[in-house]
């Protein structure tokens, strides 16, 4: 097991594998054994979704999953991998301040990066099409 000295080189190591020339890949893992194949392939990052991380836990992905298991499963596959992680953030599991709390959580356990979607929380996942996807106020979520 390789261990990365700190965030940053996380951090860093995703942007060149975003922005580098050619196509970057990276490989879902839901948890920490998914998560070492994917760097013993070869692999230089790794996606970790709401959709798969809910699904491992028998959850649907409807926000049931709480930030607090997500993170712990984050934590368990940064022990074992040196590879970025992006992170599926959803809707930052909440007001505005829960992100933020997310995000300085995240840092703590090396993440590389999150993304979030601009819907309201609870989020109902994309795929289901009877379901109305309600989106955050614009001032809010560039906020």
């Amino acid at each position: 097991m390789k261990q990365t000295s700190d965030l940053e080189s996380n951090s860093r190591k995703l942007r060149e594998l975003i922005e580098g020339p050619g196509v970057g890949q990276i490989l879902e893992a839901h948890n920490a054994l998914s998560a070492t194949i994917v760097e013993e392939a070869g692999i230089r990052g790794l996606w970790a979704s709401s959709l798969t991380l809910s699904g491992a836990a028998g959850l649907r992905d409807n926000s049931e999953l709480t930030m607090t298991e997500v993170l712990e499963t984050l934590e368990a596959i940064t022990a074992k991998v040196d590879i970025p992680i992006l992170f599926d953030g959803d809707t930052g599991y909440g007001q505005f301040s829960h992100f933020q709390q997310l995000v300085r959580k995240l840092c703590m356990r090396r993440v590389g990066g999150v993304c979030i979607e601009d819907k309201v929380f609870p989020k109902t996942n994309s795929f289901l099409r009877s379901e109305g996807q309600e989106l955050a106020p614009t001032e809010e979520f560039a906020g």
